[in-house]
């Protein structure tokens, strides 16, 4: 570790007073007759939130047991000097000396409760958006509804269960079903009541719904569901 690491975290160069103007010095006589307390100690150093260094040194860290860096940090920042003190206040802000396993949001690095050794965490997999190579076209969202992809832009789609097939001497009596999205007649069932017949019926026609209706998904929607409208070029 860096014997100076402190005053590369936390400290700025010193520099000129508030207010200070460059060139020509005032007159006494142009000069404010009353000064504010603290605006008479114009040489003075500001703290900087600059962790980036600190941050780079314990990544390096993993892997060590951290009695091991802890020692190192100590040698370099006493508590008995304010700003080094105030560097290694830093630390939890940084690693999980002592993991809680409900803790809501983890730091990157941590303490292994089991060996003492500084670790990495690992990250979640992004989420990643429906819309790549190979998504579905289609996803459900209940029985009545769902979204739908077509020709690159998606719609939310209303359902309806084919109603039930009745058949009368054998032949089917119900009406069929116009899907109002392909534009194909569903029927309700095979033209013959039969056990083969419904196989094949089963096989040309899985999902016994239908859409009823459909409408552009909204910004807000696409933002919901991570969905991307990508027109097909002609």
């Amino acid at each position: 570790m860096r014997e100076d690491m402190s005053k590369i975290i936390v400290e700025r160069p010193r520099r000129g007073g508030w207010g200070a103007s460059r060139g020509r010095a005032l007159p006494l006589d142009h000069l404010p007759q009353r000064q504010g307390m603290r605006r008479a100690h114009s040489d003075r150093k500001f703290l900087n939130e600059n962790l980036a260094p600190l941050r780079r040194y314990l990544e390096r860290q993993v892997g060590r047991h951290w009695d091991s860096v802890y020692s190192e940090i100590a040698q370099h920042l006493r508590p008995t000097s304010t700003v080094q003190q105030h560097v290694r206040d830093h630390l939890p802000d940084l690693v999980e000396i002592k993991p809680r396993p409900a803790h809501r949001w983890p730091k990157p690095l941590f303490v292994d409760p089991t060996d003492g050794v500084l670790k990495r965490r690992e990250q979640p997999a992004r989420r990643r958006s429906r819309l790549t190579q190979g998504a579905p076209d289609r996803i459900r969202l209940a029985d009545d509804r769902e979204l739908r992809r077509i020709a690159g832009l998606w719609f939310l789609v209303t359902l309806s269960p084919v109603p039930a097939a009745v058949y009368h001497d054998g032949r089917l009596m119900t009406p069929p079903v116009l899907d109002m999205v392909s534009r194909t007649v569903i029927p309700a069932g095979p033209e013959c009541d039969g056990p083969s017949a419904w196989v094949r019926y089963q096989t040309d026609y899985p999902d016994r719904y239908f859409a009823t209706a459909k409408r552009s998904l909204s910004q807000a929607m696409l933002r919901r569901y991570r969905l991307r409208n990508s027109p097909d070029a002609p």
